[in-house]
């Protein structure tokens, strides 16, 4: 190897006179003092009177109590701040999990909640804790209490308010699971469901640095065409941490007493409801295989009913993935599964004659199906539809109800009154129209509330369509005795 010298004479006996060292040396120094130039800014500020524009609460959301003695007025946050919007997310299942929360990312923010009387105008300001943020409140079915889910620091809190004190308590710690978890209130009013993180959860798994192995994904050999959704599972590793941050234990509040009390063991439960006389609870529940080409609401699943300690009574239905469901199409078996209004246990569910296929020629597209407890018989059919069940609406009348019915061809929808005590009468054309035809839309009927909870806050809307498991629809009460 060759030694080199450096001849200090050619550049004037300094080698900071060579022009070579000279730029060396000019880079070195721009390299030094880079940090300094292009360090992080803070934002820049508008003018105070663009902030005030900005940061001007909007208009508080307004909700009635069941009575409809009691508004709740909803104060809101204008926007997401930009400490939240940065906090780390998951997009797996269809889903935006905020892991800081063990809950859906949530964009608008309750900040702030005040009781008007609607006979005297009294309006009480609710005392919650500075800063606090929380999702929109859920009203107990005698309407004399409100629930919160509150977003602090490390988790989201259970808290309740009274409406007669306007005071606010917090049930539980920072441990409600919020993927899927909502409030679910007893008809007692006095009771709810909530989810909570299992105990003993441990930390969140770690992804593999060393792949364990190829992503292969086969298909069934049959061609289908299927829609696109974002934010789908990826990998064997994106299945763990949905199982981490879905899976829940779901209790049993008292509100009065602050005891909670499990029911049954953890799982995936995408949605629970208390029969109305408050013996049974009906369980939706999410179970593998899962799906890489569909959201958590087309995943393998099982319609269960338990007893309210969580004891299996009765497997309903267990469904397969969706991945074979035609476009426009309805998966097979037993869907929107709800507890009769009315009734004390008596389960109604719809489901299709054409194999979900729109496209068959058939005389019949659905029915519905119900059946009552202690669910050992086979199940009743209570009415037929030559077209899609498009929502279902009962009357205050035990055994009157609104049922549509959407034609997909020709986007048409018709509503028919039934009675569901009779199945045999003919059901009478109320309305039939296209589904773009807004001068003959007669609207939504006016709603009331029964004491086992069923109230015109549910999802069930006439003329909308009827949707997965996840979208499972409540009752509406229509005010009228029809």
């Amino acid at each position: 190897m060759g030694i080199f010298q450096h001849d200090s004479r050619s550049s004037g006996g300094c080698p900071l006179n060579n022009p070579v060292v000279r730029l060396a040396v000019v880079f070195a120094v721009a390299f030094a003092i880079s940090p300094v130039i292009s360090a992080q800014e803070p934002y820049k500020l508008p003018p105070k009177e663009v902030i005030d524009i900005v940061d001007a609460p909007p208009t508080p959301l307004v909700s009635m109590s069941p009575s409809d003695d009691t508004m709740a007025l909803i104060e809101r946050e204008s926007m997401p701040t930009i400490a939240y919007l940065s906090e780390p997310l998951l997009r797996i299942a269809g889903m935006r999990i905020t892991p800081a929360y063990n809950s859906r990312q949530v964009l608008s923010f309750s900040t702030g909640l005040s009781l008007k009387d609607m006979k005297t105008g009294l309006v009480r300001k609710v005392a919650l804790p500075d800063g606090v943020k929380f999702t929109f409140p859920s009203w107990s079915p005698d309407g004399r209490t409100i629930a919160l889910l509150c977003y602090v620091e490390g988790g989201v809190v259970l808290w309740t308010v009274d409406i007669g004190t306007a005071a606010a308590k917090a049930l539980t710690p920072a441990v409600v699971n919020a993927v899927f978890g909502g409030i679910e209130w007893a008809p007692d009013g006095r009771r709810l469901i909530v989810s909570l993180v299992p105990e003993g959860r441990g930390p969140a798994p770690s992804a593999p640095r060393v792949p364990i192995g190829p992503e292969v994904q086969v298909s069934g050999g049959k061609e289908a065409k299927v829609a696109t959704y974002q934010d789908l599972l990826k990998n064997a590793f994106d299945e763990v941490l949905f199982d981490y941050y879905a899976t829940s234990q779901m209790v049993l509040v008292d509100i009065a007493t602050g005891s909670i009390g499990k029911i049954g063991k953890p799982g995936i439960f995408d949605s629970i409801a208390v029969s109305p006389g408050m013996n049974y609870l009906l369980v939706e529940r999410i179970k593998r295989p899962y799906s890489y080409a569909l959201s958590a609401s087309g995943f393998a699943h099982s319609v269960e009913v338990w007893d309210m300690d969580g004891g299996l009574i009765k497997v309903l239905a267990d469904l397969p993935t969706e991945e074979g469901v035609p476009i426009n199409g309805v998966p097979k078996g037993p869907r929107n599964v709800n507890w009769m209004t009315h009734k004390p246990a008596t389960l109604i569910w719809t489901e299709a004659l054409d194999g979900g296929d729109p496209k068959a020629t058939v005389p019949f597209r659905d029915h519905y199906l119900k059946l009552e407890a202690p669910f050992t018989v086979e199940p009743q059919e209570v009415l037929k539809l030559k077209e899609r069940a498009a929502g279902f609406s009962y009357f205050g009348t035990p055994g009157k109800a609104l049922a549509s019915q959407s034609e997909w061809k020709r986007s048409w929808r018709t509503t028919f009154l039934v009675d569901l005590t009779n199945p045999a009468a003919e059901p009478v054309k109320i309305w039939d129209l296209g589904l773009r035809d807004s001068y003959s839309d007669p609207g939504r009927p006016v709603t009331t509330s029964l004491k086992t909870g069923e109230w015109s806050s549910s999802r069930t809307r006439i003329g909308s369509i009827s949707a997965g498991p996840a979208l499972r629809p409540r009752a509406t009460i229509l005010s009228s005795t029809g």
